[in-house]
């Protein structure tokens, strides 16, 4: 240990603590808005079956391979970042003193194979994924993107930070070699040859450890600051938003529809209240709090607009675009939510956000246009799609049942529709008496 090294060490401990801090601070707003949401107890059991799930999607990929070069690519990625944590935590150490190393395991070869395949691991892994994003990249015609409307700039910054993170796990082992000598052909192979261009300088071992350790330190600080940014928050969030998905079979939440709740329990129609009980979603507290997680969790990567058929037939809606919007506004909202509702404490910008409406059109400038709600044919292709399992489904419908019900507000072309469902029970307003008429039509016996 230097006077350089052991001064990059204690500059690099103070940013990274400053880092760690702003995580805890994003991860206890981010718990509050959530809890803001209405109670659904129905997602927190049967355990068993529900990290058997988490297991199997996550090891498997088996959400990511339905786009299969992407889902090896995120594979690597994945396991680079889990992992790789190991070798991030060492780096602190490598930052004060070069030679430093874990003790008992990390001479072993085990340790050293596995930190040359993660390493190589991450930078393909990535570059791949940095090489799709610029293939599918918004600037091709905007309905044939799938990453129109997403973030590019919170994509761009996490991708570099995951590319700086790798290639810090290759040169950190390669400047080690170069320095200290050793290596092994057999668990070395790449590090080997980079060490070979490398010179002999534990200062610049622990340049590079610094430089892995602010990147890992650069998302920290983003995620803690940016609540918005799926693209990061998957990593921490996608985990839960699968274990709490609704089948706790593991199936989508396609099939029959989500019943409508209030309160966390299922509202019976015949005894509900429309003065107590919440009917659908009208605000976006009226979410429950895996609405907003599902939300959160959005990493906007397309596959979901890509497959509509809405998007794809030129209408306005687009699945990751609406829940995209109904995430920046819960977030936007969340002074007033964490307020308890209390307008009177808030800026004028802040009271403006909160009384949008969720549902209007350009003339209330609402969060979700009319005409985006009523567009989907809720086939749930989107939600056969998403990676990290969001109900787009359950949401829409939630949000219809508010504007029906309460709002009294729907397409002209289904007030005829209610009206004989109301009247004669079906939606084409025959007569019950006639509901067998066509057995008489056919020419076997029924």
């Amino acid at each position: 240990m230097s006077t350089a090294t052991f001064a990059l060490g204690i500059i690099g401990a103070v940013i990274t603590a400053i880092c760690w801090g702003s995580l805890l601070l994003g991860l206890t707003r981010m718990a509050r808005v959530l809890r803001a949401g209405q109670p659904d107890w129905s997602r927190i059991r049967p355990v068993l079956p529900r990290m058997k799930t988490v297991i199997v999607e996550v090891v498997a990929h088996t959400r990511m391979n339905k786009f299969r070069t992407v889902g090896w690519a995120h594979w690597l990625v994945m396991v680079g970042f889990l992992l790789g944590m190991v070798f991030y935590f060492e780096s602190y150490g490598q930052t004060f003193d070069p030679e430093f190393g874990w003790p008992i395991i990390g001479d072993t070869f085990g340790y050293h194979l596995l930190e040359e395949i993660l390493g190589l691991a991450t930078v393909v892994g990535i570059v791949v994924l940095i090489t799709i994003r610029q293939l599918n990249h918004p600037r091709r015609p905007e309905r044939l993107s799938r990453f129109s409307g997403s973030n590019l700039v919170a994509a761009y910054a996490i991708e570099t930070i995951v590319l700086i993170h790798g290639l810090g796990d290759v040169l950190l082992k390669a400047g080690k070699i170069a320095t200290y000598g050793g290596g092994h052909v057999s668990s070395d192979l790449v590090t080997m040859q980079v060490a070979r261009l490398l010179p002999a300088s534990p200062l610049m071992i622990s340049v590079f450890a610094f430089v892995k350790m602010l990147a890992g330190a650069a998302f920290l600080y983003l995620i803690g600051r940016k609540l918005t940014w799926g693209v990061a928050w998957h990593r921490i969030s996608a985990f839960f938003n699968i274990y709490f998905k609704r089948e706790d079979s593991g199936g989508v939440a396609l099939g029959a529809a989500k019943p409508m709740m209030s309160g966390g329990t299922v509202l019976d129609m015949d005894t509900a209240d429309p003065d107590v009980d919440t009917l659908g979603v009208g605000k976006i507290e009226d979410f429950t709090w895996k609405g907003l997680l599902d939300f959160t969790t959005c990493t906007e990567c397309g596959r979901c607009q890509s497959q509509c058929p809405a998007w794809n037939t030129g209408k306005p809606l687009s699945p990751k675009l609406l829940i995209t919007s109904l995430r920046d506004h819960a977030y936007a909202k969340a002074p007033y939510l964490l307020a308890g509702g209390d307008g009177d404490k808030l800026s004028e910008s802040d009271r403006a956000e909160a009384e949008r409406p969720l549902v209007g059109g350009e003339d209330v400038h609402g969060i979700i246009d009319p005409e985006v709600l009523w567009s989907c044919t809720t086939c749930g292709a989107c939600v056969e799609q998403c990676p990290v399992d969001i109900e787009h489904v359950d949401h829409i419908i939630d949000m219809r049942r508010y504007q029906v019900l309460i709002e009294s507000e729907f397409p002209s072309e289904l007030a005829g529709l209610f009206k004989n469902l109301e009247n004669k029970g079906n939606p084409w307003g025959q007569n019950s008496k006639d509901r067998l008429n066509w057995i008489k039509e056919v020419d076997f016996d029924i």
